[in-house]
């Protein structure tokens, strides 16, 4: 990768890291926005940066796409900017790489027909570094400091009990995430020999009793998750007595 020009769309928290880790590896970043109050940030941070319309194939060509560029990042925050600027880029240089961002596997088969060469989802990469390690406590015990960068931040499994609401409900009837500001990483399977079975793998698990559910987010919300489970609020919210 040393030597070819590289292109960071976006300047959000993943973009940054992605550019961070790419600072000394290669001689030519540039680091591309569409909003102009994210130049001062990546300017202050050490990167060449620019400001331009992605919609506009013109200015695009401008940055070196289609001409000298060798790998663009799609690391805007919105999935429709993703794919808006994967189909522009594929258009311009068939042979570009393209590496894309994603936070559900739906939006990361669009991405990749839309033209992506790499699609990464985050949370997946999250979970599975997080499964290596939880047979280590040490590890555990600090993981809440470092995982995103958040300091509250914690990982729990939250056990499926016989009256739980969560009995043979599915993961795709789950609404963790929207309802608990929490990250559903997957289940433990008790039948499976207490494997980790991924959310992002599409399989729709039923939930059994002795089952756990991995998640991740803000203690407070951990907690308000057991406690609607507990007090049957989760039911209520869910049509489901």
């Amino acid at each position: 990768m040393e030597g070819k020009p590289i292109v960071i769309f976006g300047c959000g928290r993943q973009a940054m890291s992605v550019a961070e880790r790419l600072r000394g590896r290669v001689q030519d970043l540039l680091v591309v926005t569409s909003d102009e109050s994210d130049v001062s940030l990546a300017q202050s941070k050490g990167f060449s940066v620019v400001q331009i319309d992605y919609t506009d194939d013109e200015a695009l060509r401008s940055i070196g796409i289609g001409r000298w560029v060798s790998t663009i990042f799609c690391m805007f925050p919105e999935e429709p900017q993703n794919v808006f600027l994967t189909i522009s880029a594929r258009a311009l240089d068939p042979r570009l790489q393209i590496v894309s961002i994603t936070e559900s596997r739906a939006a990361g088969q669009k991405l990749l027909a839309a033209g992506a060469t790499k699609v990464i989802d985050p949370y997946e990469i999250t979970g599975k570094k997080i499964h290596e390690l939880i047979r280590h406590p040490l590890v555990v015990e600090t993981l809440e400091h470092t995982v995103l960068g958040q300091a509250n931040l914690d990982l729990a499994e939250i056990e499926v009990e016989r009256a739980s609401p969560l009995a043979g409900r599915r993961l795709s009837e789950l609404d963790v995430g929207r309802r608990f500001n929490l990250i559903l990483l997957g289940v433990v399977d008790l039948e499976l020999g207490k494997r980790l079975t991924f959310r992002t793998l599409g399989l729709d698990h039923r939930l059994d009793v002795g089952d756990m559910l991995v998640v991740i987010g803000p203690r407070d919300e951990i907690e308000r998750f057991r406690a609607a489970l507990r007090d049957g609020e989760y039911a209520r919210g869910t049509g489901h007595a």
